[in-house]
């Protein structure tokens, strides 16, 4: 497990993995930060069971410690 792993696993996230990105998702929040390998970016992904007007989209924010383990994680993954 890298060092960013465990700094999203330390705060609620668990790693999922598709074949060209790396899912992290904290399923008590529903929220999931995805790695896209092809691209090289970053997106973040919030289920939620409603709806608000039919609006598709949230507003999504990261706190401090998901922006260390994310900037951490593109380290690791050789993006720059």
């Amino acid at each position: 497990m890298s060092e960013a792993d465990k700094m999203l696993y330390k705060i609620g996230y668990m790693k999922e993995y598709e074949d060209s990105s790396i899912e992290i998702w904290n399923y008590e929040e529903r929220f999931c930060i995805s790695f896209n390998k092809i691209c090289k970016s970053v997106d973040f992904k919030r289920k939620d069971k409603r709806q608000f007007w039919g609006l598709k989209y949230h507003r999504i924010s990261i706190d401090m410690q998901e922006l260390q383990a994310i900037n951490l994680k593109v380290k690791e993954l050789g993006w720059r």
